[in-house]
């Protein structure tokens, strides 16, 4: 079983504008608005390839139905946890004129009640266990600590759970001293991780290795900047191209050989829905 788990959710709304401008009214057009967050949207990626999952995480009261039709519309378990705060809001605007081009806006969100944090530790104990995966990804909400990270890392890594950890902020600092099997840092992360310079592929391998005695997968995402070929002791290195991007995704991947404990061994999934099901 997968698990993915999103602390600080999202409700991710694109617009449109026929032309910016700096001051002024400008007139919008909603592209679209759906439920969001890292954890959910590796949840939305699990499904296309044919993987079922659950996602869980906190989402506010307002926002909780419909982040439940859209789990169910794709074909999701949800267990996400109610909490009595507003789900923040990302937007993207678009525009066409003077040339094209694209902002993003990031709230930071609210803090969580105190109580929540205990909810999401026995929600992820109750789904913990030999065969399930936990993928916890995103930012931290406001007022969350390191060690109350470290502390859902643990819950998560209870009853031999395998943890992979894709975050940023205080977030990283909890890594290191929590029983997480895979981290998936950009090559910033990596040098703030680590202490180390990181501008090359070369440096990012070093650094890595300096993380594979307390973590069994270290992932390195290398943005817009390319990859550089591998040094010959990095398992691989990979560049993807992904659609409706500006550059592809370089990914480097670093892991002992062999791995630190093997990969958890999942149920195969189960087939797509058939159209009449629909």
């Amino acid at each position: 079983m997968i698990v993915t788990v999103t602390l600080n959710a999202t409700m991710d709304r694109t617009l449109e504008v026929e032309r910016m401008r700096t001051s002024g009214v400008l007139r919008a057009r909603l592209l679209r608005l759906i439920p969001s967050g890292k954890g959910v949207n590796v949840s939305v990626g699990l499904r296309a390839l044919g993987t079922r999952s659950t996602a869980t995480g906190f989402v506010g009261a307002n926002e909780l139905s419909a982040y439940r039709k859209f789990l169910r519309e794709s074909g999701i378990s949800c267990a996400l946890i109610s909490v009595a705060v507003r789900t923040r809001m990302n937007t993207t605007v678009l525009w066409s004129r003077p040339r094209p081009g694209e902002v993003h806006l990031r709230e930071f969100g609210d803090a969580l009640p105190s109580a929540a944090l205990a909810k999401l530790k026995r929600t992820l104990r109750k789904l913990a266990g030999p065969r399930t995966v936990f993928v916890l990804g995103g930012s931290l909400p406001p007022g969350m600590s390191a060690g109350d990270f470290a502390g859902l890392l643990k819950a998560a890594g209870s009853r031999g759970s395998l943890v992979c950890v894709d975050s940023s902020g205080p977030g990283l600092t909890a890594l290191l001293r929590s029983p997480v099997s895979l981290i998936a840092p950009n090559d910033d992360e990596l040098g703030e991780l680590t202490g180390r310079r990181v501008g090359t592929v070369d440096a990012i391998a070093a650094a890595g290795r300096t993380l594979l005695d307390r973590i069994a997968t270290v992932l390195v995402t290398r943005g817009a900047r390319g990859a550089a070929p591998a040094p010959s002791d990095a398992r691989c290195i990979a560049q993807v191209p992904l659609p409706h991007t500006r550059a592809p995704t370089p990914v480097l991947s670093l892991y002992p050989i062999p791995p630190r404990r093997p990969p958890a061994q999942l149920p195969p999934p189960p087939p797509p829905p058939s159209p009449s099901s629909s």
